[in-house]
């Protein structure tokens, strides 16, 4: 009887060990292509990236354009009644420290200011998520995280939980398109707010078009019509 018992228990921590090995392996194996894809996407020089930030009662959206060493940058906030919309031209004159000579415009409904020439840095827009330092971080990440398959937008991707890297943290949810390894879409949540309060906890939705940024997308506007700042 106590070997039978024995037997069994030895059945069961097999098992246990199997299941544990291809559920890690499986998490290992799609975040490093997904990393390795979004490696590659970021190296794109000609994209345009338009963001969509929810957050309670405010609303923001980003469009950017990129071009070799030029950025545009067009973002509308909206809070309350309140419409304010801030366009950046910038040229990246360090390529070591991603600076910038950007002109800013700003539109309101009471005033139109443009702030010129001024030094600003960037960072990368197109960023891997799913980064690990090695691959100890890799595999013990790899254990307590969920992938799941799930359609966004009409992008097949995978959807991602838990997961702790060097470019994101446990308490964000993502939605990494297959094709790119980019994400389309991450909620954050505060764990110290309350579960109605999580429903309303950060959105961002991302939509990426790849080469077929111009020139024409960086024609700035009539400095004329703006009061200008120092």
């Amino acid at each position: 009887m106590k070997n039978k018992i024995i037997k069994i228990i030895g059945i069961i921590l097999l098992i246990v060990l199997i299941i544990f090995v291809v559920y890690t392996g499986r998490n290992i194996y799609i975040i490093s292509k997904l990393s390795n894809k979004a490696e590659e996407t970021s190296k794109c020089t000609n994209y345009k990236q338009i963001v969509y930030n929810y957050n309670l009662d405010n609303y923001s959206k980003e469009e950017i354009f990129v071009m070799e060493d030029k950025m545009k940058i067009i973002r509308t906030e909206l809070s309350g009644d309140d419409v304010v919309t801030i366009t950046t031209y910038a040229k990246k004159i360090d390529d070591n420290n991603d600076k910038y000579l950007v002109n800013m415009y700003y539109d309101t409904k009471e005033d139109k200011k443009a702030i010129l020439n001024k030094e600003i840095g960037y960072t990368k827009n197109l960023q891997n998520e799913l980064e690990t330092e090695n691959w100890w971080q890799l595999f013990t990440t790899s254990i307590t995280t969920s992938i799941k398959n799930e359609t966004l937008n009409g992008k097949e991707c995978y959807y991602i939980t838990n997961f702790d890297g060097l470019n994101s943290t446990p308490e964000e949810r993502m939605y990494v398109d297959k094709n790119t390894g980019i994400l389309n879409c991450i909620i954050s949540e505060n764990k110290e707010l309350t579960t109605e309060e999580r429903e309303n906890s950060s959105i961002i939705e991302y939509r990426y078009e790849f080469n077929n940024v111009t020139e024409d997308d960086f024609n700035e506007p009539n400095i004329k019509d703006y009061n200008i700042e120092e």
